[in-house]
């Protein structure tokens, strides 16, 4: 009988250790997800900050063009009244054409796939 018992016990031994073994590396595998989940984590929020960042400028590029536009407006209303002549008109109406131009300081904003997101609207009739 006691060869049965420690035959018993040394298979106990070796289930034992395959348990923790396999609980090891369940451990691990659950830890390199959670790292790889907070790099993804990390990269949306930079992403996000920077559409923030440029949602921010776009913001104050539109009010400028609109405050131009309005401007424009008067200019025109001015000008079919017979209040400013046509050149001075053109000096004022020459800023607003770097918006219609499209030249964009600030860089694209992308989505995680690298596609680029938004478009640029020509104001200037």
């Amino acid at each position: 009988m006691a060869s049965i018992s420690v035959s018993s016990s040394v298979a106990q031994s070796g289930s034992t250790q395959s348990a923790v073994f396999a609980a090891r590396r369940a451990a691990v595998q659950a830890q390199q997800t959670a790292e790889r989940i907070q790099a993804q984590a990390r990269d949306a929020r930079t992403t996000v900050e920077r559409a923030e960042t440029n949602a921010r400028a776009m913001d104050t590029r539109s009010s400028q063009a609109t405050s131009e536009a309005a401007q424009a407006q008067q200019n025109l209303a001015s000008l079919s009244n017979g209040g400013q002549s046509q050149s001075s008109l053109l000096a004022q109406v020459n800023p607003a054409s770097r918006y219609a131009a499209g030249a964009s300081p600030l860089p694209p904003v992308t989505n995680n796939q690298g596609q680029r997101l938004g478009m640029m609207i020509n104001i200037v009739a």
